[in-house]
């Protein structure tokens, strides 16, 4: 090989090595990589553990205290509603476990909070006082209400949408039902409503700051 040969080879050896580390080092690549991590689904519950359900990607949180109650974090969306600030619901329920099979909402009390702005959000100041549900008035939200079946050694969550369609106002005139294969988490979520809202405080207005002084 000649030495004008053994050069060139040389530089497009240097080119591909500074392309590939270029390559794993762009924030992309990291993206494509983490999305080729493995998926755990749920074959046992373990008291303590936090699972998820996602829907179209926007995730419900659902972890069990004991053999019959539960914690619930529904709908947890954060980037789709930041320019206003997002709303959270977050469920104690009781549930009702026969064969393997799980049976949620047996009794409700929920807890709904949000944000005004994004600036409040990032304070962590919600908009108040919250809400406080001992039903679920919203039978769609996750984990309030339907199942959580076992199938081939694999928990699905039974989850029901709301089927909008032309001239529905206030609400769905049909349902749309379809099941979900829980997965494994390390997202934390909080044991009870009081240490979700102890997470948050109420905003005080302009107007209550100055009658408080």
């Amino acid at each position: 090989m000649s030495k004008r040969a053994k050069v060139i080879l040389l530089s497009i050896s240097l080119i591909l090595i500074s392309a590939l580390v270029y390559i794993f080092r762009d924030p992309v690549s990291k993206v494509v990589k983490s999305s080729l991590t493995t998926v755990e689904y749920v074959s046992e519950f373990e008291y303590g553990e936090v699972y998820v359900y996602k829907q179209v990607e926007i995730p419900s949180y659902i972890k069990f205290l004991d053999s019959k109650h539960y914690v619930a974090w529904p709908t947890v969306r954060f980037e789709s509603d930041l320019d206003e600030g997002p709303l959270f619901n977050f469920v104690e329920g009781a549930y009702e476990e026969k064969n393997g099979n799980y049976y949620l909402g047996q009794k409700i009390r929920m807890a709904t909070i949000s944000f005004s702005t994004r600036d409040d959000y990032d304070n962590r100041e919600y908009e108040g006082p919250p809400r406080i549900d001992y039903e679920a008035d919203n039978r769609f939200i996750p984990f309030t209400n339907t199942s959580i079946i076992k199938k081939d050694g694999e928990y699905w969550y039974t989850w029901e949408v709301g089927d909008w369609k032309e001239g529905d106002k206030e609400k769905p005139s049909g349902i749309r039902t379809g099941e979900t294969k829980l997965e494994k988490t390390n997202k934390k979520i909080p044991n009870s409503i009081e240490d979700f809202l102890s997470q948050y405080s109420q905003k005080v207005e302009s107007s209550d700051a100055s009658n408080n002084n």
